[in-house]
């Protein structure tokens, strides 16, 4: 269990107060194919045991990009920059786009909705791994995690490069909320 970061609590109170916003459309994941099925690509169980920007370890998120490119170019980018992997490393990756009807979503994707009490750009560069490998929660975590609580998804600017990625906590979904693969006919069960 990593340590609690101390600005989880002044997100919590702060995100309670921040309007939500409905969104519906279509989020693009890259996987690998051993998460190419109907159950674990919308699951969150990969970042839920091993965490990521948005989310510690323990929360289950749904890593989605609002283009095609951008949910490669976020997936290879972890693989190669984050765990060292190199280009012998490369596997095949499955895109594929999510349905989505979600109904509390905090938007922080244009600098015109992100409240002024947010550094959006710490938290953009904040580096959770590190954080995580000396048993703290990142800044960036605590936020993910206090979003979590009070809403479903986030809309965030790539930390990577121009673009739009929607984490999604499908534990946190309301009842009239909608999230399915497109094409979920064409996956392995």
């Amino acid at each position: 269990m990593l340590q609690p970061h101390p600005l989880y609590t002044f997100f919590a109170e702060r995100l309670s107060l921040t309007p939500h916003k409905n969104w519906s459309g279509i989020g693009f994941r890259s996987v690998i194919p051993r998460y190419a099925n109907a159950r674990d690509m919308i699951s969150g169980v990969g970042a839920f045991r091993g965490g990521g920007r948005w989310n510690p370890p323990g929360i289950h998120a749904v890593y989605a990009s609002l283009e095609p490119g951008l949910s490669v170019n976020e997936a290879m980018r972890v693989v190669f920059s984050d765990r060292g992997f190199n280009v012998e490393d490369i596997r095949p990756r499955l895109v594929a786009g999510l349905r989505c009807r979600l109904n509390a979503v905090i938007d922080l994707s244009t600098d015109s909705v992100v409240p002024p009490w947010l550094a959006l750009g710490e938290l953009l560069s904040n580096d959770w791994n590190t954080a995580n490998a000396n048993g703290s929660e990142s800044c960036s975590q605590a936020f993910g995690r206090a979003v979590s609580e009070i809403s479903e998804a986030l809309l965030v600017p790539s930390a990577r490069r121009g673009g739009v990625n929607l984490i999604i906590y499908p534990k946190s979904l309301r009842p009239d909320s909608l999230l399915e693969i497109e094409g979920q006919e064409e996956l392995l069960p």
